[in-house]
């Protein structure tokens, strides 16, 4: 993956997330020169597809969620009689930001340093920690993992049958209204 060249952040309901452009068919949105915080961003001529991490904040400024995508046709334009920059938006996929890095002000930024972004999925965030325990176990964790997997999607009513060496056996069953499952 590129490295991140331009932080935008911005704390506007429905930005980045939820675009509603005002350019029909393209995601596309501008900041105002007060917006740019970095005098090299100023002026053009920009770059074309430039890597960029894209921080969506509340109206609190309190840091909710980030992106990984692609900043492209940087034009120059107008909004409320004060100069700005349009530019399209890729969103490619959501990452886990930095602390350092949320704490940015809302505005373009220049990225003057490298930092790692990981993507959600990459950090297991959403993957019960047994998960990784259960790729190398013995039958009788294995059995156990499955039970705590049960029972993590919502399934209370479990009834495990002592375990012992019963191969092609069932090991426990559970009711659903209108299934039962050995």
């Amino acid at each position: 993956m590129d490295k991140i060249k331009y932080i935008m952040v911005t704390n506007w309901d429905g930005h980045w997330d939820k675009f509603k452009s005002p350019v029909p068919g393209v995601q596309s949105t501008l900041f105002t020169q007060s917006m740019i915080k970095d005098p090299a961003l100023a002026k053009g001529p920009w770059e074309r597809k430039v890597p960029t991490l894209f921080i969506k904040k509340d109206r609190h400024n309190n840091f909710e969620r980030a992106w990984r995508g692609i900043a492209d046709n940087f034009a120059p334009d107008i909004y409320k009689d004060q100069p700005a920059v349009r530019f399209e938006v890729l969103l490619q996929e959501e990452v886990v930001c930095p602390l350092d890095i949320q704490s940015h002000r809302v505005g373009w930024h220049l990225n003057k340093t490298g930092f790692p972004l990981a993507t959600v999925a990459e950090t297991g965030l959403l993957r019960p920690p047994f998960f990784s325990k259960m790729q190398n176990c013995s039958w009788n964790d294995f059995e156990q993992y499955c039970f705590y997997l049960l029972r993590s999607i919502g399934i209370n009513d479990l009834h495990t049958i002592a375990q012992q060496s019963q191969k092609g056996q069932a090991d426990g069953f559970f009711d659903l209204p209108y299934l039962s499952v050995i």
